[in-house]
Protein backbone atom coordinates (compact mmCIF):
# COMPACT_ATOMS: atom_id res chain seq x y z
CA UNK A 1 0.00 0.00 0.00
CA UNK A 2 1.27 3.18 -0.93
CA UNK A 3 2.40 6.17 1.97
CA UNK A 4 3.12 9.51 1.83
CA UNK A 5 6.03 11.47 2.60
CA UNK A 6 7.37 14.88 3.12
CA UNK A 7 10.39 15.66 1.32
CA UNK A 8 13.32 17.76 2.27
CA UNK A 9 16.64 19.38 1.52
CA UNK A 10 19.61 19.16 3.60
CA UNK A 11 22.85 19.94 1.89
CA UNK A 12 21.40 19.39 -1.72
CA UNK A 13 20.16 15.71 -0.50
CA UNK A 14 16.97 15.28 -0.73
CA UNK A 15 15.42 13.24 2.14
CA UNK A 16 11.48 11.67 3.07
CA UNK A 17 9.60 11.31 6.29
CA UNK A 18 6.15 9.44 6.38
CA UNK A 19 3.62 12.82 6.63
CA UNK A 20 1.85 10.93 9.37
CA UNK A 21 3.55 12.34 12.19
CA UNK A 22 3.81 15.80 10.62
CA UNK A 23 2.02 18.56 12.15
CA UNK A 24 3.10 21.23 10.39
CA UNK A 25 5.87 23.06 8.13
CA UNK A 26 6.35 26.79 9.06
CA UNK A 27 9.05 29.00 7.75
CA UNK A 28 12.39 29.31 9.36
CA UNK A 29 12.29 31.81 12.89
CA UNK A 30 15.49 31.70 14.90
CA UNK A 31 14.95 29.80 18.09
CA UNK A 32 15.91 31.18 21.43
CA UNK A 33 18.82 29.25 22.73
CA UNK A 34 18.64 27.20 25.55
CA UNK A 35 21.66 26.94 27.92
CA UNK A 36 23.81 23.50 28.50
CA UNK A 37 21.38 21.82 26.16
CA UNK A 38 22.15 19.22 23.84
CA UNK A 39 24.37 20.57 20.23
CA UNK A 40 22.12 19.17 18.24
CA UNK A 41 18.95 21.59 20.30
CA UNK A 42 19.20 25.02 18.40
CA UNK A 43 16.80 25.97 20.84
CA UNK A 44 12.95 26.94 21.48
CA UNK A 45 10.25 28.49 19.73
CA UNK A 46 6.59 29.18 21.06
CA UNK A 47 4.43 27.60 18.49
CA UNK A 48 0.46 28.12 19.17
CA UNK A 49 1.28 28.46 22.78
CA UNK A 50 2.99 25.36 23.17
CA UNK A 51 7.37 25.69 24.09
CA UNK A 52 8.77 23.66 21.20
CA UNK A 53 12.38 22.35 20.71
CA UNK A 54 13.83 22.93 17.81
CA UNK A 55 16.65 20.31 16.43
CA UNK A 56 18.81 20.92 13.77
CA UNK A 57 19.17 18.34 10.62
CA UNK A 58 22.52 19.63 9.64
CA UNK A 59 23.88 18.84 13.34
CA UNK A 60 21.79 15.23 13.93
CA UNK A 61 23.06 14.05 10.71
CA UNK A 62 26.33 15.37 10.89
CA UNK A 63 26.49 17.85 7.79
CA UNK A 64 28.57 21.36 7.81
CA UNK A 65 26.65 24.52 9.32
CA UNK A 66 25.28 27.05 6.72
CA UNK A 67 23.26 30.34 7.49
CA UNK A 68 19.15 29.57 6.93
CA UNK A 69 17.92 31.29 3.92
CA UNK A 70 14.32 32.44 2.43
CA UNK A 71 13.50 28.55 1.73
CA UNK A 72 14.82 27.35 5.48
CA UNK A 73 11.75 25.64 7.19
CA UNK A 74 11.01 24.05 10.56
CA UNK A 75 8.88 20.94 10.50
CA UNK A 76 6.74 20.26 13.51
CA UNK A 77 6.48 16.81 14.59
CA UNK A 78 3.74 15.12 16.99
CA UNK A 79 4.69 12.43 19.34
CA UNK A 80 2.24 10.72 22.03
CA UNK A 81 4.15 12.72 24.73
CA UNK A 82 5.07 16.32 23.08
CA UNK A 83 6.13 17.97 19.56
CA UNK A 84 9.20 18.78 18.46
CA UNK A 85 10.63 20.65 15.11
CA UNK A 86 13.39 19.81 12.40
CA UNK A 87 15.19 23.08 11.05
CA UNK A 88 16.04 21.65 7.00
CA UNK A 89 17.27 23.83 4.54
CA UNK A 90 13.57 23.21 2.00
CA UNK A 91 10.61 21.61 1.90
CA UNK A 92 9.89 20.31 -1.49
CA UNK A 93 6.96 18.58 -1.41
CA UNK A 94 4.40 15.27 -0.75
CA UNK A 95 5.42 12.54 -2.45
CA UNK A 96 3.50 8.84 -2.39
CA UNK A 97 5.87 6.18 -2.14
CA UNK A 98 5.22 2.35 -2.62
CA UNK A 99 6.94 0.67 0.59
CA UNK A 100 8.01 -2.71 -1.56
CA UNK A 101 10.07 0.25 -3.51
CA UNK A 102 12.43 1.40 -1.25
CA UNK A 103 15.80 -0.14 -0.37
CA UNK A 104 16.27 -0.84 3.17
CA UNK A 105 19.70 -2.54 3.83
CA UNK A 106 22.50 -2.53 5.85
CA UNK A 107 24.60 -0.79 3.48
CA UNK A 108 22.91 2.26 4.79
CA UNK A 109 25.00 2.15 8.41
CA UNK A 110 28.02 2.33 5.94
CA UNK A 111 26.81 5.30 4.77
CA UNK A 112 25.68 6.87 7.99
CA UNK A 113 26.41 6.27 11.92
CA UNK A 114 22.77 7.91 11.97
CA UNK A 115 19.92 5.61 13.39
CA UNK A 116 17.33 7.69 11.51
CA UNK A 117 18.22 6.74 8.11
CA UNK A 118 16.22 3.87 7.18
CA UNK A 119 17.20 3.44 3.77
CA UNK A 120 16.75 4.83 -0.13
CA UNK A 121 14.32 4.89 -2.25
CA UNK A 122 14.61 5.65 -6.48
CA UNK A 123 12.13 8.06 -6.90
CA UNK A 124 11.56 10.86 -10.51
CA UNK A 125 13.37 13.27 -8.47
CA UNK A 126 16.46 11.14 -8.12
CA UNK A 127 17.59 9.14 -4.94
CA UNK A 128 15.58 9.75 -1.95
CA UNK A 129 17.21 8.96 1.77
CA UNK A 130 14.35 7.81 3.88
CA UNK A 131 14.64 9.02 7.67
CA UNK A 132 12.47 8.20 10.78
CA UNK A 133 12.62 11.03 13.00
CA UNK A 134 9.34 9.98 15.12
CA UNK A 135 11.24 8.91 17.84
CA UNK A 136 14.17 11.17 17.77
CA UNK A 137 13.32 12.94 21.35
CA UNK A 138 13.30 9.88 23.36
CA UNK A 139 16.48 8.62 21.58
CA UNK A 140 18.52 12.23 22.56
CA UNK A 141 16.90 11.72 26.07
CA UNK A 142 17.83 7.91 26.39
CA UNK A 143 21.62 9.02 24.94
CA UNK A 144 21.84 12.41 27.35
CA UNK A 145 20.76 9.90 30.42
CA UNK A 146 24.13 7.53 29.73
CA UNK A 147 26.29 10.23 29.15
Amino acid sequence: MDKQYLCFKLNNELFVHQVSTVREVMPYIEPTPVPGSPDIIEGVLNVRGNVVSIISARRLFKLPENQPTKDSCIIIFDTISNQYGISVDSVDEIVTLNPSEMNVSSAEEELSESQFIKGTVKHAKGLLILVDLSNLIEIERNTLSTD
